[in-house]
């Protein structure tokens, strides 16, 4: 019986060795950070896929003067938070920003920020990263009124997006 070897690859570096002389099980590779990942989930080595992180805001449109709670379960225990965000597909600036946070031992955070204003108006994406991982939030705020910008159902269903309210029209 053949011994299992580890074999690390450089990433720049190019390697063939013939079929015949490896089974590959589970591929990782090393983030910049130096940071372990399974090539097939982008998760750090050793996260199952069911354990990936999730990230929340709890409603998909904010009227101006409502202020979101931002959760995250699921992530690394004790790791920092770093935030990225875009308003209608531009980033707004802020990139892999760390205000302090972080999740606590059983990989969870959750906080409010201020109230969102008329010149927040617009489609938003807000994205944590945590240990490498990034998982996002799509939601809209309203730049006027108290109802959405798009049409909230069609044919008596529900529709819970600007995205879904698009493709109906």
């Amino acid at each position: 019986m053949k011994s299992p070897c580890q074999l690390m690859i450089v990433a720049g570096c190019a390697l063939t060795v013939p079929a015949t002389h490896f089974k590959v099980e589970t591929v990782h590779y090393i983030t910049d950070e130096g940071a372990q990942r399974d090539e097939r989930t982008n998760q750090p080595a050793g996260l199952a896929s069911s354990q990936a992180p999730r990230l929340s805001i709890g409603k998909n449109v904010f009227a101006s003067g409502e202020t979101p709670t931002y959760n995250i379960q699921g992530a690394s225990p004790n790791t920092p938070i770093y935030w990225s965000s875009w308003k209608d597909g531009v980033s707004t600036g802020e990139v892999d920003n760390n205000y302090g946070e972080t999740t606590d031992d059983s990989g969870n955070w959750s906080s409010s920020t201020g109230p969102w204003s008329a010149a927040d108006g617009g489609i938003w994406i807000k994205q944590a990263n945590v240990n490498g991982v990034n998982v996002q939030v799509q939601f809209q705020v309203l730049s006027s009124g108290t109802g959405p910008d798009y049409p909230t159902s069609v044919n008596n269903q529900q529709l819970n997006s600007p995205t879904l309210a698009t493709l109906w029209q």
